[in-house]
């Protein structure tokens, strides 16, 4: 999700009494949720995901790691529990995070469209020598949210140095390739016309959003408000006429441009107006939905 340095920092829960727990991350449709005062709650069609992370500097990996976390999960995934009722010492921060998620999964239930949990161990361990009982701790920690939430979906992740180092080098790649169908230019502005398959295709990265590509927007995904919505049901409506004609477009700004054929090769792309437009057609794509044009 490229999280920005106070992102991460707002859900790192490391010291005393964290439970075995060190990252707590919870994501709405993308969007870190960090100040649910001022959070754009999604009105419909929400994806929640978690992200819980136990590191350590530890050569291997540990069974007593995960023994902790188990014992962590168990309890702080019960709802029923007031923060006052759980027998674990946690800490204020942890009691934070256990209060965002049990905020988030109350006003997002009712439209809950993918739920899921990622609990990650990592170390300076080789994941290719897991013991077994670690393996086995990892699945019962699965099966932990699993039955804490019946909707969810749960997964453990191993990252050894190996994949830390991986992770380390992998940077959010800025030039990129368009397909489209016309085009027109004058000097180094293009004005393009792309299908909307070829645009979420553009913007997204194994059906991730390349939200970095928009660092240089004004302003966030403004939610569920009367355009957004209006742009959804144009997407869904195989009636509305064609979905450009009705949108002001998207702008690109490049240090570079060059066109081969039907093909566009952008260089340190920043899309500097279009945030709503584009997340729209993305969730519209993830949904299952089909460009009929």
């Amino acid at each position: 999700y490229v999280l920005s340095r106070d992102e991460i920092e707002s859900g790192w829960v490391d010291g005393r009494n964290d439970g075995g727990i060190d990252g707590f991350y919870i994501i709405i449709n993308g969007h870190l949720l960090s100040d649910p005062e001022n959070f754009v709650w999604p009105k419909s069609g929400s994806q929640l995901e978690v992200w819980i992370i136990t590191c350590k500097h530890h050569d291997t990996f540990k069974q007593a790691s995960l023994d902790n976390l188990a014992a962590t999960i168990s309890e702080l995934f019960d709802l029923t529990l007031k923060n006052s009722e759980l027998r674990g010492d946690y800490s204020e921060l942890i009691l934070k995070a256990r209060e965002n998620l049990k905020l988030a999964y109350k006003k997002l239930s009712s439209n809950l469209i993918q739920f899921s949990f990622n609990f990650a161990y990592a170390s300076r361990g080789d994941t290719s020598a897991i013991g077994d009982s670690v393996k086995s701790r990892a699945n019962q920690v699965v099966s932990l949210a699993k039955e804490s939430f019946s909707s969810c979906e749960a997964d453990f992740h191993f990252f050894g140095s190996s994949e830390l180092v991986e992770l380390f080098r992998k940077k959010p790649n800025y030039s990129l390739e368009l397909d489209f169908n016309e085009s027109l230019s004058s000097g180094e502005k293009y004005v393009l016309l792309a299908s909307l398959k070829d645009y979420y295709n553009f913007i997204s990265d194994n059906g991730a959003l390349r939200r970095y590509l928009f660092d240089s927007n004004v302003r966030d995904f403004m939610g569920a408000n009367r355009v957004n919505e209006d742009i959804k049901a144009t997407l869904e409506s195989e009636d509305s006429p064609d979905f450009w004609s009705l949108n002001n477009g998207v702008t690109i700004l490049t240090t570079s441009a060059s066109i081969i054929g039907k093909s566009i090769r952008l260089d340190d792309i920043h899309i500097v107006n279009g945030l709503q437009t584009t997340e729209s057609i993305y969730r519209y794509f993830q949904s299952g939905g089909r460009d009929t044009s």
